[in-house]
């Protein structure tokens, strides 16, 4: 039993490690773009306005995601997807995730600056080991006992997660979208992980 076991687990190690930490996905309000950065390492430019928005329930994850289709001239075929997942898994969880992004690119940045409590710890650092335990811990929000009897795999779970991540790369934006996306010093409307609340849970 153990020799699968043993296998099992390195496949899903060897799954997300060597690779990049995360795939970041950028959107600016300003020259209204969305870049999303691939899995080999290049980038996707793509004009908000262009993009073929649809959401899609991904039967193998058990959640809905949001799509936004870059199409060809012809408008109908498909050419490149970026894609949104939504950690809860609800139909309702993807609206809000939705919104969240419309308003901020058709309606400005306060309404998302004064709503987002928590941000990722993954802009420019690779994932603490506390925070990958958490990402298992709240599959099971609710369930107190499922946690507590899935506690060691969660634990073991975590490990291999803070490993992947010291075996892959940080993401590199290229040197035009970052001209593309300067922040200005007296900008009001900056948070990212160093505005999180000081309790983990938030």
């Amino acid at each position: 039993m153990g020799i699968p076991t043993l296998w099992a687990a390195w496949f899903l190690f060897s799954f997300e490690a060597w690779k990049w930490t995360h795939y970041p996905i950028r959107f600016n309000r300003k020259n209204r773009m969305v870049y999303m950065f691939r899995r080999d390492g290049t980038v996707l430019s793509a004009p908000w306005d262009e993009l073929f928005y649809t959401r899609f329930y991904n039967k193998g994850m058990s959640d809905w995601q949001l799509h936004a289709h870059v199409l060809e001239a012809d408008g109908i075929t498909v050419k490149e997807t970026i894609k949104i997942r939504n950690i809860s898994g609800t139909l309702e969880g993807l609206l809000e995730i939705w919104e969240h992004v419309r308003r901020y690119m058709e309606e400005g940045p306060r309404e998302a600056f004064e709503k987002t409590r928590y941000s990722l710890p993954l802009w420019d650092r690779r994932e603490p080991f506390w925070y990958g335990f958490m990402a298992f811990w709240g599959n099971l929000k609710g369930y107190p006992l499922g946690q507590l009897v899935l506690l060691p795999l969660f634990i073991f779970g975590s490990v291999g997660r803070w490993l992947a991540a010291r075996t892959s790369k940080l993401p590199v934006w290229p040197q035009e979208v970052e001209e593309a996306c300067v922040i200005e010093p007296d900008d009001p409307y900056v948070k990212d992980w160093r505005a999180n609340p000081k309790s983990l849970l938030g």
